[in-house]
């Protein structure tokens, strides 16, 4: 019985033993395991509607489509310029466009700054200085998508982020201009319905430069 009894006890302790083998009690950690390095935080919506801005969209610019050949073609055949020179955004009848160019000032007006682009004394656009809506800025270029966001609320959150850089970067230049005076510029815009352009195209104005003293 003692025998018996005593190699039961040693089978008890074995198995034990080789449990704590796979299952530890006792986990070690490295100090300060458990807390987050800020470096692997994704970023905010303003960190990267800054980062676009300052990055991939600065560089754009010199690859925006000529606002001159982009109107005409628009006034000509919209659903063609649509092919030639917009972005579709899923299913929607909308599209966008990158545009740049030089035009004069025709109006300081309440929303935005009319600009003659074609040349002809009528405004051909009108460059929104604020309160400015939509996600044209973020998404004319395609060159941000929504995985680079957690998640699709913050995808929604850069495009405000993004308007808001213009209202209080670009916009008060842009004031400051008065009618004759003749200014480069890239802009993006939405245009909502093929069958019907307005004009002047509203445009959100990302770089505005005065060109000439009236």
């Amino acid at each position: 019985m003692i025998h018996a009894a005593a190699h039961r006890w040693t089978l008890i302790g074995a198995a034990a033993a080789i449990g704590c083998w796979f299952v530890p009690l006792v986990h070690v950690r490295p100090l300060g395991a458990d807390e987050t390095d800020p470096q692997s935080q994704p970023a905010t919506a303003a960190e990267l509607a800054e980062q676009f801005w300052s990055g991939p969209l600065a560089n754009s610019h010199d690859r925006a489509h000529p606002a001159n050949a982009v109107l005409t073609a628009l006034t000509a055949d919209a659903a063609a310029a649509r092919e030639e020179y917009g972005r579709t955004v899923g299913v929607s009848r909308s599209f966008l466009v990158h545009l740049r160019g030089e035009g004069t000032v025709t109006s300081v007006e309440r929303k935005g700054i009319g600009v003659d682009v074609s040349g002809d004394g009528h405004r051909d656009l009108l460059l929104l200085t604020g309160p400015i809506f939509g996600a044209a800025v973020r998404d004319a270029t395609g060159l941000l998508t929504a995985d680079q966001a957690s998640n699709s609320q913050q995808f929604n959150e850069v495009a405000n982020e993004l308007n808001l850089i213009v209202e209080t970067q670009v916009a008060p230049t842009l004031r400051e201009q008065p009618p004759g005076q003749v200014v480069r510029f890239v802009a993006c815009a939405e245009v909502k319905s093929p069958s019907s352009i307005p004009s002047p195209l509203p445009a959100v104005p990302v770089f505005v430069e005065a060109t000439a003293t009236p």
